[in-house]
């Protein structure tokens, strides 16, 4: 009996995550926010970012 290398278990691997994204791409509906720019994100983004991750280590 042979166990499987590393690189045949990345090729099931990959796969199956191609057969999970084709099944799911038949029901998924997309983004229509994706490519939108919001002037308040590029002005205060970065920093709402950093005092988000701040409060989560806070916890």
């Amino acid at each position: 009996m042979h166990l499987p290398t590393r690189d045949m278990l990345a090729v099931i691997r990959t796969k199956r995550n191609m057969k999970i994204a084709e099944e799911r791409a038949k029901i998924s509906v997309g983004d229509p926010t994706m490519g939108l720019v919001s002037e308040t994100e590029l002005k205060m983004g970065a920093d709402y970012t950093k005092k988000i991750a701040d409060m989560k280590t806070q916890l």
